[in-house]
């Protein structure tokens, strides 16, 4: 009895190996630029236009994706499957992608907040699909699925919607306007994960404010001096500089679009303001000051009076003469 419980147990222990092995192989990286094996057609900022808008007869499905997305690399077998399906059933059914990293602004242009997302193209008009990508929901959506969903307007595309790569040598001064500016390295995933938040911005309703405000992101790998001069020690950061003053505010929440639009409008102003730096050292300086007020307190008074002591303090003779002085009348 004993014996087919230990033939039971190393059968379990296999099965249990040969799943996990079929679960690697099935995890291998994915690269969601590769489009050797795929019918799937890559758009860019540069052909999206011309492609999508050339024939009122064809429906364009487009998926907006980043590279690093596990969503995204999930969906991609089933995309792949979908593109493939509708290729061999209708040419005027076309299923696209487009890499929202490399190709900013259109993704701006149609305001994606997250990865992916799936929207169908009809001569003008622009649907949204919602809930679950399975292979049937997609082949639904497509094929007039979307009718039921809300139309939603893109911006027109001849609106140029940017967010500044600054330099040290451009970097806005005091009075170069507002400035909600974005800090960054390559290579950091919460910097690349809100990116797509914070190109967003220049799309997003600043209608309740009077202001003009800027938009700007600094690499700070390639410009490293002025992210040491503004003290940048964490990624993403973000900091607001305020018109017309020596004053900018640190951002220290979710960098969502929204929060970030509601900061630059109203909420930077509970936050405790720091004075823009000219040089690294005497900022580094200044903070020092401020930390440890009483410890330099110290060490200014006692070195007044080592340098009081020095001018104004007796030498050996005078002290010597003074003593003898002294003694004698006393006696």
């Amino acid at each position: 009895m004993k014996s087919y419980k230990f033939i039971f147990l190393i059968f379990l222990i296999v099965s249990a190996l040969f799943i996990n092995l079929n679960n690697c192989e099935d995890d291998e990286e994915v690269d969601m630029n590769d489009n050797s094996n795929s019918d799937v057609i890559l758009l860019t900022d540069s052909n999206f236009e011309d492609l999508t808008t050339s024939n009122p007869n064809e429906t364009w499905m487009i998926e907006f994706y980043a590279p690093w997305c596990f969503h995204c690399k999930n969906l991609k077998k089933t995309y792949d499957q979908l593109s493939t399906k509708l290729k061999q059933q209708d040419t005027n059914l076309k299923v696209s992608k487009i890499d929202c990293v490399a190709n900013p602004k259109q993704c701006k242009r149609f305001s994606i907040r997250s990865y992916p997302t799936i929207k169908v193209i009809k001569g003008n008009s622009v649907y949204e699909m919602k809930g679950e990508k399975t292979l049937n929901s997609l082949n639904e959506f497509i094929n007039k699925g979307y009718e039921k969903s809300e139309q939603i307007k893109p911006l027109p595309a001849s609106i140029i919607l940017k967010v500044v790569d600054l330099t040290d040598k451009t970097f806005p001064s005091i009075n170069d306007g507002s400035w909600l500016i974005y800090f960054h390295i390559p290579r950091c995933i919460y910097c690349e994960k809100f990116m797509s938040e914070f190109d967003a911005l220049p799309t997003a309703d600043f209608s309740k404010s009077n202001e003009k405000f800027n938009f700007g992101k600094v690499n700070c790998e390639t410009h490293k001096e002025i992210c040491d001069l503004y003290r940048v020690e964490y990624f993403p950061n973000v900091k607001f500089f305020e018109n017309s003053t020596n004053l900018y505010y640190n951002f220290n929440h979710e960098p969502t679009t929204s929060n970030l639009k509601e900061f630059a409008m109203f909420y930077h102003k509970h936050v405790s303001p720091t004075k823009r730096p000219w040089n690294a050292m005497f900022s580094l300086f200044e903070e020092a000051i401020r930390e440890f007020v009483w410890l330099f307190l110290l060490v200014s008074f006692l070195f007044g009076f080592f340098i009081c002591f020095i001018f104004y303090g007796m030498s050996p003779t005078t002290s010597k003469n003074q003593i003898q002085t002294k003694l004698k009348k006393s006696e």
